[in-house]
């Protein structure tokens, strides 16, 4: 038997790599049989999802902004900036850190109705190596993350400043205040409260300019947004953070909660991923992120090509299915990808609670389905009521048949004691699986299928849980189960820890497979250590 070095190596405070070894701090290599590494490799490589995002503790800044400060002053901690400096300082800052300093931003008078612009709009750096960042500082002139708040809504009693505005707070796009560098930007640790329609922006509506690159908004708060008394609202998709083109943009470690759409509630989500422009989205990063009382990651009209979407926490009781459409109570939604070759969509360790509506692979304006590969595993999806309508537990369908382009392995559903409802836990041609195994449902025996090549539910068949596994041909090593499997300790995702007594500890095989290596069914495999945003080593 060949044995070869596995290493783990301590996200939270990363060795140097150097030259063909790696540095010893917090590292260690065990020995594991050859089969067991390729398995690991084939799962965790590609692509490569990075771990959660450093706190950046010690960092300080080029230049800073504070409360009192000034557009004329010179931006040193000692005469800092103004917040309007984002605008007026673009060409001094452009690659540069700045440190928005401890503090609330009431930015409510530069709220407009300049449609879909961000009233602080970010100048990038000269290239991917060399990014603007704009992160929060506290009073000594250090990193400290969420230290800083902007305020949309400030002294003017308004959300997002007025009834009728539309502006968002911070990004970058084309209507006013844009600087020559598009894209190469980094928001860090800023609290954002206050807004009606949206917060965090990236990229153009009309797509003009094309896809921003390297965009990334990381350990962020957004909360106390609401979108109920605009009178600008109807029929716009509102989110606190919006992405409407983009090339590797990056979310991650960020907290939502507590934001709320217009009176109709349809046309409302966390995150909205549109991916125009170009005609789609290429390499988006959405990781680590936690959701709650805030909507679900929804990517829209256009396609989206290499996403990963994993480790995020997204709790949708607040949005049960009659309160609009399937996409907008799913917790992950679309993310199909067109006939462009060399592309893979990858949507793990994610923690779902809904009204039984958990994942959906479909896009909501005609494109339904897949072309290329896409893998869904170990993710954990809980029922906190019955779905009396709407789609289903997991829905893809494919572009043709005989492509076989999904993969559906280790994922772990738990009813609590609720009927399942809609189409029941999946809905998908009957030879989409090139993978379909070792998963765990729940007791309602109740899944759908559709002819091969199916583009949607027409002709939707029920089936029983044994006439889905012939029907498919696979499930083969799955199981339903009617026993917590959770350890019920803690906060958040921690609290769905799996159970060393459940069906679905070590249960579970990488790739998906008999031959890879043994992990929990789930989103916490027992490999994973982090699932959703925390701040200071805490989850939110």
């Amino acid at each position: 038997m060949k044995l070869v070095p596995l290493i783990f190596v301590d996200l939270d405070d990363p060795v140097t790599l150097a030259g063909p070894s790696i540095g010893t701090k917090h590292a260690k290599a065990i020995y594991v049989d050859l089969a067991v590494w390729k398995s690991l490799l084939i799962q965790y490589s590609s692509p490569i999802v990075p771990g959660p995002p450093s706190a950046g503790g010690g960092s300080t800044f080029d230049f800073y902004i504070s409360t009192s400060g000034s557009d004329s002053n010179p931006g040193t901690l000692a005469s800092p900036w103004a917040i309007t400096a984002i605008n007026t300082k673009q060409s001094t800052y452009a690659g540069k850190r700045v440190g928005i300093i401890a503090g609330t931003y009431d930015v409510s008078s530069l709220m407009n109705s300049t449609f879909h612009t961000p009233v602080l709009n970010i100048n990038g750096g000269p290239n991917s190596s060399t990014k603007t960042y704009i992160g929060s500082s506290d009073t000594n002139g250090f990193y400290k993350v969420r230290a800083a708040t902007i305020d949309a809504k400030g002294s003017s009693g308004f959300y997002g400043g007025g009834n009728a505005n539309i502006s968002s707070i911070i990004g970058q796009g084309h209507e006013t205040n844009l600087g020559p560098n598009w894209g190469n930007w980094i928001i860090d640790g800023l609290k954002l409260t206050g807004f009606s329609l949206w917060a965090a922006h990236i990229g153009n509506y009309d797509g003009v300019g094309g896809a921003v690159p390297n965009a990334v908004i990381q350990n962020c708060e957004f909360t106390g947004g609401s979108g109920q008394n605009s009178t600008a609202a109807s029929g716009v998709n509102l989110a606190p953070i919006v992405v409407y083109t983009s090339d590797n943009c990056t979310v991650t470690n960020n907290y939502l909660h507590d934001n709320f759409g217009w009176t109709d509630n349809s046309h409302f989500s966390a995150m909205y991923i549109w991916g125009l422009g170009a005609g789609h989205g290429v390499g988006l990063s959405v990781t680590y992120n936690t959701l709650v009382n805030t909507g679900n990651i929804h990517s829209k009209e256009a396609t989206q090509l290499n996403s990963t979407i994993a480790y995020n926490y997204i709790d949708m009781t607040s949005k049960t299915p009659s309160g609009g459409p399937s996409q907008n109570s799913t917790g992950i939604f679309g993310f199909n990808a067109d006939g462009n070759t060399g592309t893979l969509t990858v949507i793990h360790h994610n923690i779902v609670l809904s009204y039984g509506n958990y994942i959906s692979t479909e896009n909501d304006t005609g494109q339904n389905g897949w072309y290329t590969p896409c893998r869904v595993y170990n993710n954990t999806f809980v029922d906190v009521g019955t779905n009396t309508s709407g789609a289903g537990g997991f829905t893809a369908y494919e572009m043709s048949a005989g492509l076989v382009p999904m993969s559906f392995y280790n994922n772990l559903y738990w009813d609590a004691g609720f009927a399942i409802g809609g189409y029941g836990y999946a809905i998908a041609p009957t030879d989409e699986f090139s993978v379909l195994d070792y998963n765990i449902y729940g007791t309602g025996d109740k899944f759908n299928t559709v002819a091969a090549g199916g583009q949607n539910s027409t002709g939707a068949t029920q089936r029983t849980f044994a006439a889905w596994k012939t029907s498919t041909g696979g499930d083969a090593h799955s199981s339903t189960n009617s026993t917590n499997p959770f350890t019920n300790n803690g906060a958040r995702a921690l609290q769905y820890q799996i159970s060393s007594g459940s069906p679905a500890y070590q249960t579970g095989h990488v790739g998906g497979t008999s031959g890879g290596a043994l992990v929990n069914v789930g989103a916490w495999d027992g490999i994973v250590t982090q699932i959703g945003s925390y701040t200071n080593g805490v989850p939110d």
